[in-house]
């Protein structure tokens, strides 16, 4: 229960974050697909850095740790990344509007953090 509420509340500086910065990666990149996938990787950094720093506090900054968690957090981006990428682009080739695309794209992408950190996470023994 405190990982949902630490994780929501988090969730919602990042949200908006997010959804600046995927409009702006959209307008450099002209295709959605890249630019989920580009901010994806770069939202799964922020939480890297934010959310596990409260694990590197109580069991130190060990190199091993780090390397564990940052391996397992990029993978873990890169396949929310392609599936948002992909389904973000489907949606805004439907003709939605950005914050439409966005709203409708990102519950998924939610709730497949949550699970990797709830799951992944706790069975590789990371947490």
């Amino acid at each position: 229960m405190e990982l949902l509420v630490r994780f929501a509340i988090f969730k919602i500086p990042v949200t908006v974050l997010s959804f600046c910065s995927l409009w702006t990666i959209r307008q450099g990149l002209g295709e959605m697909f890249w630019a989920a996938w580009a901010n994806s990787l770069l939202t799964q950094v922020i939480e890297f850095l934010v959310l596990r720093s409260q694990v590197f506090k109580e069991n130190g900054w060990s190199r091993k740790l780090v390397t564990k968690q940052f391996t397992t957090f990029w993978g873990w981006a890169c396949v929310i990344g392609f599936f948002e990428g992909w389904m973000l682009s489907r949606l805004e080739r439907a003709g939605l509007s950005y914050p439409t695309v966005y709203m409708i794209g990102h519950v998924p992408t939610f709730f497949l953090r949550f699970l990797g950190d709830r799951f992944i996470f706790r069975k590789r023994n990371i947490h």
